[in-house]
């Protein structure tokens, strides 16, 4: 008995002295483009990431071909550049290829799982809400209609990283 507890608490110890440590936050990505990008106190954010496409077709109710396997995404975000207070947004990727998104976007608070949670609602005339849960400062989350997260598969998951672009000459 006293070694069986020796070992759990000796195991204990271990885990609790090589865990993650909690409030490290993720650091964007550089990443590298030809054409040139936004930047300044109007810019919120540059996200980017890849999805399966079918799941993210049906949750943005986009009519794609059977074979469509992965869809890529570039997000740019941007504020009031007095009062940070959100403002437009454009979206590039597989969905828009031929008519590159644009709208207004918002904070509000709350998903199924948790009320206190912050989405980003990205509206468009005419268009299917996008609903993205901040997971920190540098991480968005894609959301089902209905506020739950999309978890992906065993290929892609539903997540965007901030990332610093700097442009190649």
């Amino acid at each position: 008995m006293k070694n069986t507890m020796l070992i759990l608490i000796l195991s204990f110890a271990y885990f609790v002295a090589y865990s993650q440590k909690g409030g490290v936050e993720n650091e964007p990505y550089s990443t590298t483009s030809s054409k040139p990008f936004p930047s300044g106190k109007d810019v919120y954010g540059i996200f980017e990431g890849r999805g399966a496409c079918q799941e993210l077709a049906a949750v943005l109710k986009r009519e794609v071909s059977a074979d469509c396997y992965k869809t890529k995404w570039s997000l740019y975000l941007y504020q009031n550049p007095d009062t940070q207070a959100p403002a437009t947004y454009v979206l590039e990727g597989s969905f828009y290829r031929q008519a590159i998104r644009k709208g207004n976007w918002r904070m509000t608070k709350g998903t199924k799982s948790d009320p206190d949670d912050i989405v980003f609602e990205l509206e468009a005339d005419n268009q299917q809400t996008i609903y993205l849960m901040k997971g920190d400062d540098n991480v968005l989350f894609f959301l089902d209609n209905d506020k739950n997260i999309l978890t992906g598969n065993e290929h892609f998951n539903y997540t965007l990283n901030r990332v610093q672009k700097k442009l190649v000459e």
